[in-house]
């Protein structure tokens, strides 16, 4: 079974990320693309999904359709320090854009990871960059200290 645009996309964040991570420096910070297993293991956490892909044609009276989705990127830490140190991290390393993997999954494990092109950020794109939860009083640890990165982005296929 091969992946589509939006899931490979969030495959190809989740993967560039997990690299940069280790290639940083940055030690113990899980990687997820479902919500749920935020909460299933240690924090630091970084959370990819996409949770809707606005549709807009081309050109008027065509079929064809912008490869362009919605990324929402959720950092979970344990202090206001970490949750800010991460969130400018992450933007250095997506805002220049990062490659496009087509995936294949056999028997539910990536079987091949070919690249296909760049996911850029476009320049007009607003980029939602903030703390998502201000009233923090009697929430979980998990979403005591929880950053959102949100943001429009184009896939450009080679």
């Amino acid at each position: 079974m091969a992946y589509r645009l939006t899931r490979n996309a969030e495959a190809s964040f989740v993967d560039y990320i997990t690299i940069e991570l280790a290639a940083d420096g940055w030690t113990g910070i899980r990687v997820e693309k479902s919500f749920a297993k935020v909460y299933e293991g240690a924090l630091p956490c970084i959370c990819i999904n996409s949770p809707d892909r606005p549709l807009r044609r081309r050109e008027i009276g065509g079929n064809s359709i912008f490869k362009e989705l919605r990324m929402d990127i959720r950092i979970f830490t344990k202090s206001d320090g970490i949750r800010l140190d991460l969130a400018d991290w992450m933007i250095e390393k997506i805002i220049n854009g990062i490659n496009y993997y087509e995936y294949t999954i056999t028997g539910g494990a990536v079987s091949s990871k070919i690249p296909k092109g760049k996911i850029t950020i476009p320049i007009v794109s607003d980029i939602e960059n903030r703390k998502e939860l201000v009233n923090v009083e009697n929430l979980s640890q998990e979403d005591r200290y929880r950053h959102l990165i949100s943001f429009v982005c184009r896939i450009s296929l080679t």
